[in-house]
């Protein structure tokens, strides 16, 4: 599926009336929320996302506005005003505030938001692949942000490149998650109710979608973020996603989920078997975004550091998701960088236990076993210690630098010339006075 398409939802999305179209552009310099309708950001299936400013303090904001004839609908306004209750409920500094919601006079739902500056990781990646430094920040930063989502009882369920935002700062790069109008609420939390689907309805992108997402019938939970978080994790490190047949196994040219990354880049072998993992047919068998994080220390530490963190972005004008990625909207893109050089790096499994669960064959290499990860916990339990987490590291002797120690050998030796002399001379002047002692008589 092409990016820009529209996807399957439990909602039937209409397509634009006459109506809609007339209303989409007639809210320029209109007061909305307490701020100022200035621009038109991007569109989508959903809306329109507009620029805005509040005329007394000057605060920037990015407002979303729902179809007119999609306001009329009960379940996709409850699905807006999800969006907007999970993520205060929320509340992570790696996902979008929305921070009002309301109804203009015609009847039209709307979010006012953050202002992003930046773009989208989709347009990142259409560039090329990240560098490992790169990714490991923005898997580092993503799984952060589901990790909070999952300790307030939600669920993503469309974790994809088109809803995570590069912000750019002065001296980093910060990831923002978007579009949280899917999220589901788990059985067993006690935060206020979600948007509930229908029985059997398919929501989210196929393409970032788990094996049991897909089929409609097995559990969604915190394991199907984590599928989509690898998903992700191998298209910025290879710079595409993953083609997958309708059972859930990989088309990767004969190749296994491991060879296909180290053929496009080369990342340590912990980020290699962590995107496995990540990536397993079975829910069990993916890691807990606690054991996600740790893996990412331990990898950061094998690529060369830098003096900026995060990822260089073009800043366009900003585009907010928009359940489907904006169309028909002008870009800016600065062209293909070139991606610094990186050593290379030894591929070193883990040093797992051994364990009577295999991954499909599809998820492996042939002559390699299976990679059995009792320290990447499922997740949703709890994780104490973990093999896999960055261990201290040990004290290590000081040394002193060879130029001091050159310096104090130096001042040793001339010091102990010094005494020598003046021994030299005190006997000397003993056995002059012992002589004239001895003569004298």
């Amino acid at each position: 599926m092409e990016d820009g398409d529209d996807q399957r939802t439990a909602v039937d999305v209409p397509p634009s009336s006459a109506d809609d179209r007339m209303n989409e552009g007639d809210l320029i310099g209109v007061d909305v929320g307490g701020y100022v309708i200035d621009g038109e950001l991007g569109r989508g299936g959903m809306g329109v996302v507009f620029s805005a400013t509040h005329p007394v303090i000057g605060k920037r904001a990015a407002i979303k506005v729902l179809k007119p004839s999609l306001s009329n609908n009960p379940a996709t306004v409850e699905r807006f005003v999800q969006e907007a209750r999970s993520v205060n409920q929320i509340g992570h500094p790696n996902i979008v505030d929305i921070f009002a919601f309301g109804r203009l006079p015609d009847g039209r739902s709307y979010l006012v938001m953050d202002m992003l500056e930046g773009e989208s990781l989709r347009k990142r990646v259409k560039r090329g692949p990240l560098t490992i430094a790169e990714a490991i920040h923005v898997i580092d930063e993503v799984s952060s942000a589901l990790a909070a989502a999952h300790a307030k009882g939600f669920i993503h369920r469309d974790l994809k490149p088109d809803n995570v935002f590069l912000v750019a700062h002065e001296a980093r790069t910060e990831c923002k998650l978007l579009d949280f109008g899917l999220a589901k609420l788990l059985p067993n939390a006690t935060t206020s109710r979600a948007f509930r689907t229908a029985t059997g309805a398919q929501l989210g992108t196929p393409d970032y979608m788990s094996p049991e997402q897909l089929a409609g019938t097995g559990k969604v939970d915190t394991c199907t973020d984590v599928y989509a978080l690898g998903v992700l994790s191998f298209e910025i490190l290879v710079g595409e996603r993953p083609r997958r047949y309708s059972d859930g196994t990989f088309e990767l040219e004969g190749k296994t989920v491991g060879e296909a990354i180290i053929a496009k880049a080369n990342p340590p072998g912990e980020l290699v078997q962590l995107v496995e993992a990540m990536l397993a047919y079975d829910p069990k068998r993916r890691p807990s975004l606690t054991a996600v994080s740790a893996v990412l220390k331990r990898a950061r530490t094998a690529v060369p550091a830098t003096s900026v963190i995060g990822l260089e972005v073009s800043l366009p004008p900003v585009r907010v998701n928009v359940a489907t990625p904006p169309t028909g909207s002008p870009t800016v893109d600065e062209g293909p960088r070139a991606r610094p050089s990186q050593p290379p790096v030894s591929h070193q499994p883990f040093s797992y236990p051994p364990v009577t669960q295999h991954p499909p064959p599809s998820l492996r290499p042939p002559s390699q076993p299976a990679p059995s990860t009792p320290a990447l916990r499922p997740s949703g339990v709890g994780v104490g210690s973990t093999r896999l987490g960055v261990a201290p590291p040990g004290a290590q002797p000081s040394r002193p630098h060879p130029v001091v120690s050159q310096s104090l050998a130096e001042q040793r030796s001339s010091e102990s010339k010094t005494w020598l002399i003046v021994s030299v001379v005190l006997v000397i002047v003993l056995g002059a006075v012992l002589a004239y002692v001895l003569f004298s008589r």
